[in-house]
């Protein structure tokens, strides 16, 4: 049998790792050998690795697997020695696995190699809730080589440049790089740097890059939280507000600062880095494999030459307790880091969650410090969406107006009730900049809408002509409305292809002249007869303005469009006015009273219920000397007070 130092230095990365925590379970059970269950069971917890990916694969229960492993090793016989001894049947397992390597072509060891040469002897295990594992032959492992090398974290261009020198009290030493592969100072571990680009994404790279959109509206939050994490204790930032406010945006922000070095001296090196839960929990079936990976990041942070600042956006997913990666066990994991400063995170929460998990846990609401994100107004929601406007128009290639923009703040807080903003007036820009795009580079929907109808109607008149081939009742009557319908509908049609034509015609050569600054008279000329042209049912648009806004919100909420477009101090400054046109007097003795007194009062308190934008149902006027009057508001209008 070769020498099992030398089979050991086979291991690529991965699989040394493994059978060093190996090592170390057998210790800590005072077991005398490392059998190939001990390998296994590391192998099962490290995860993403061969074995993680076949297991997502076939759909192994790998918690059942994880879970026999351990009893079956609680009932191995414990041994008084200090060294762990490498079993004959690892051994064994070993050197077969090295053949199948080495008869492919390759320079190490994997996972997949041990599952090969389990196939073919699969006594070298005694477990048996091994079995998933000992189902797959040779040949077809063989064929899942592709997939593996696609999803597996043990595939070559990972593994050729990781390094693990670790040395066991034991006395033996595994390695798992090739001869004389030295790590370079000053920067991570290749397992540790693989875990950081895997499971977090660099923003400060990408504000460098020009790939962040920039933020405006928030100074005041970047700067508090830029003083919270110059402090010497409490560093970490958590920002809470409702959804939709912009707390990503704020972080985004603040990458943008550090990038531009607009930030203080100790913050100018740091690496802005965010966490991706879903990476994170994804796949992490095992026990303790959620809580491994976090660790690794953990690690990854603390060792890094450069600072890292932790972003972990909807936090309260990581530290909740309760879900199946393991939350409550995640919070332990931070708080102790948190404590010692060092891990610098920025959270990020909504007041429901911040309350349920941060408020409850008073250790860990003393390691944050809050920042509070709020709505903005509509002049500040205005200001971000101006800073926006030019990344929207550049992606949908439209001119957006500055009345859109208003617009999309005013009726998107009036409207949309159930957000905040700017979320909520960004989304209405981007869809009302998508329609004008659609508007121009598709038929318009009024067209689509009529050919739909004159076909409807074709298939009505050859069903109603299949009936009388067949002898059915006579559909004389209905074939002649059909007739006429279909007349009327491609008249209108022809008509709307025609205007549609000489719109688009015009729209294309405003679109040009624009391009030309010195035709700003031809500009302004095309541009009037456009207006001309649609008058008040556009079949395109070439800008983003009110009209388009409106459309959208009028779509999103069943608003009529009639309604969005009035003028609401004009409506106001008459209100009064119209209110004595609906409200009709029995008696002339009453005329008087209600001119003078009722009327303004009515007024009055309407003015007061739409700047809380509520509708009233009834109103209750009172006086002194009188017991009141109270108007119903679901009356008719004919109805008489």
């Amino acid at each position: 049998m070769e020498n099992p130092a030398i089979l050991l230095r086979r291991l690529n990365p991965y699989c040394a790792r493994a059978m060093e925590g190996a090592a170390s379970l057998c210790q800590i059970r005072a077991h005398a050998e490392i059998l190939p269950e001990h390998w296994l069971l590391k192998l099962l917890e490290q995860g993403e690795g061969d074995l993680t990916v076949l297991a997502r694969r076939y759909e192994w229960d790998m918690d059942a697997i994880w879970q026999d492993l351990l009893a079956w090793l609680d009932k191995q016989p414990r041994s008084v020695r200090q060294r762990p001894q490498l079993s004959d049947t690892i051994q064994t397992l070993l050197q077969q696995a090295w053949l199948i390597a080495s008869l492919n072509g390759e320079e190490q060891i994997r996972s997949v190699h041990l599952l090969m040469a389990l196939a073919d002897k699969q006594k070298l295990v005694r477990c048996d809730g091994l079995w998933p594992l000992l189902t797959l032959g040779q040949s077809q492992l063989e064929r899942l080589r592709p997939l593996l090398d696609a999803q597996s974290d043990e595939r070559p261009e990972l593994q050729q440049e990781a390094e693990l020198a670790q040395s066991h009290s034991g006395g033996m030493e595994f390695v798992g790089r090739p001869v004389g592969a030295e790590l370079k100072e000053g920067e991570l571990s290749p397992a540790l740097q693989n875990a950081l680009d895997k499971f977090t994404l660099d923003v400060t790279a990408k504000a460098k890059e020009g790939k962040i959109d920039p933020v405006f509206g928030r100074d005041t939050e970047i700067r508090q939280m830029v003083d919270i994490l110059s402090r010497r204790r409490k560093n970490n930032p958590i920002l809470v507000g409702e959804p939709g406010v912009g707390k990503t945006a704020l972080v985004e922000g603040l990458a943008l600062r550090i990038a531009e070095g607009n930030v203080p001296e100790s913050l100018r090196p740091v690496v802005l880095r965010t966490l991706d839960l879903g990476l994170l929990q994804a796949g992490a079936g095992v026990k303790g494999e959620f809580e491994q990976r976090l660790k690794n990041i953990i690690d990854a942070v603390q060792q890094s030459p450069l600072p890292i600042l932790l972003f972990i956006d909807e936090a309260h997913t990581i530290i909740g307790a309760g879900n199946q990666a393991g939350g409550a066990d995640a919070a332990n994991l931070l708080k102790p880091a948190l404590a010692r400063g060092e891990l610098r995170t920025l959270a990020a929460t909504t007041w429901s969650e911040y309350k349920q998990y941060f408020e409850r846990d008073a250790a860990l609401e003393r390691r944050f410090q809050m920042v509070k994100v709020d709505e903005p107004d509509d002049e500040t929601a205005c200001l971000m969406l101006r800073g926006l406007k030019s990344r929207y128009a550049e992606h949908h290639n439209v001119h957006i107006t500055d009345d859109a923009v208003r617009a999309a703040v005013t009726l998107s807080r009036r409207y949309l009730t159930g957000r905040q903003l700017p979320d909520k007036a960004v989304d209405l820009l981007d869809t009302a900049a998508a329609r004008v795009r659609m508007s121009l580079d598709t038929v318009p929907e009024q067209l689509t809408r009529i050919r739909a109808q004159i076909t409807s109607l074709e298939m009505e008149k050859q069903a109603l002509l299949e009936d009388i081939a067949f002898g059915s009742q006579s559909h004389s009557e209905r074939l002649t409305l059909i007739g006429q319908e279909e007349v009327q509908l491609i008249l209108k049609l022809d008509e709307l292809e025609t205007r549609h034509g000489q719109e688009l015609k015009v729209a294309e050569q405003l679109l040009q002249s624009r391009q030309d600054f010195s035709r700003q008279g031809e500009t302004h000329a095309l541009q009037q007869q456009l207006n001309g042209m649609q008058h008040s049912n556009p079949l395109l648009s070439i800008d983003v303005d009110v009209r388009t806004v409106a459309t959208v919100i009028a779509d999103w909420t069943g608003v009529p469009l009639s309604s969005l477009m009035k003028d609401e101090q004009t409506e106001l400054l008459s209100l009064e006015k119209e209110i004595g046109k609906r409200v009709v007097a029995g008696a002339r003795n009453v005329d008087s009273l209600l001119n003078q007194q009722i009327l303004p009062v009515l007024s009055q308190q309407l003015l007061t219920h739409m700047a809380a934008k509520q509708k009233p149902h009834t109103l209750t006027l009172g006086w002194s000397d009188e017991e009141g009057i109270s108007l119903d508001f679901n009356r008719t209008e004919g109805e008489n007070v």
